[in-house]
């Protein structure tokens, strides 16, 4: 294995190791949250010019239980979206790691 491939899987370990941690900082703080899905779309900036196009996650699904209603379901997404946009404020790279992915409460 090439110091590259090493230092890269070390990254990658640690990118892992923290997004988990703020995971598991979101689950403690909705108990009625099962899982949620993280999906990327394309959006146009506002002072794009020509065919400029950006990407943009967001929350794609989420599953609760009990089910909620309504506000406390917005309210849900919204702290579930605040705390990934801290991430990813701290962390920039940790997007590679969120589109696309399914996380779930983990029960012991």
């Amino acid at each position: 294995m090439k110091a590259h491939d090493r230092s890269f899987d070390a990254e990658r370990y640690r990118l892992e190791a923290d997004l988990g941690a703020r995971l598991a900082g979101i689950f403690s703080r909705c108990p009625e949250l099962c899982g949620f899905l993280v999906e990327e779309r394309e959006v146009t900036p506002r002072d794009a010019e020509g065919d400029g196009v950006e990407l943009e996650l967001f929350v794609a699904g989420v599953d609760v239980y009990p089910a909620l209603g309504s506000e406390h379901s917005k309210r849900l997404v919204a702290q579930i979206s605040a705390a990934l946009g801290e991430l990813l404020k701290d962390d920039p790279q940790i997007a590679d790691l969120l589109a696309g992915r399914t996380f779930a409460r983990t029960l012991h």
